[in-house]
């Protein structure tokens, strides 16, 4: 709930002692973490996920993409509609789709898709 000022205030703070202490941030923020040296993910009271930001990014390779159309709800795990019209679609790309390199918020939707737990726990 910090304003971009105190962001930018603690985002030093965390770079200034990255060198001599190991701090931890927990943030549902994916811009804040994606300044860190790691990144864990907590879902369903799990451990889901340890690595690098560009790693949990990497989830999202190749699932990634845009379209002019809305998606079918059924066939994305999430979407949304971007300023010029297209939209940003996560899940499984249909054929011909435009792939576009992901970010870590999209790696993170992709680890804790609902789907993704259900096929876990099967």
């Amino acid at each position: 709930g910090l304003d971009p000022e105190e962001r930018q205030r603690l985002r030093s703070i965390v770079a200034a002692r990255r060198t001599v202490a190991t701090t931890i941030v927990s943030t549902h923020l994916t811009d804040d973490a994606a300044d860190a040296d790691l990144v864990a993910v907590l879902h369903d009271r799990r451990l889901t996920f340890v690595g690098s930001p560009a790693r949990l990014a990497a989830e999202a390779d190749g699932r990634t993409w845009t379209q002019v159309s809305p998606p079918e709800p059924s066939t994305v795990r999430a979407s949304w509609l971007l300023p010029d019209g297209r939209h940003r679609c996560l899940g499984t790309p249909p054929s011909g789709a435009t792939i576009i390199p992901p970010r870590l918020e999209d790696g993170y939707l992709l680890l804790t898709d609902p789907a993704r737990s259900r096929q876990h726990m099967s």
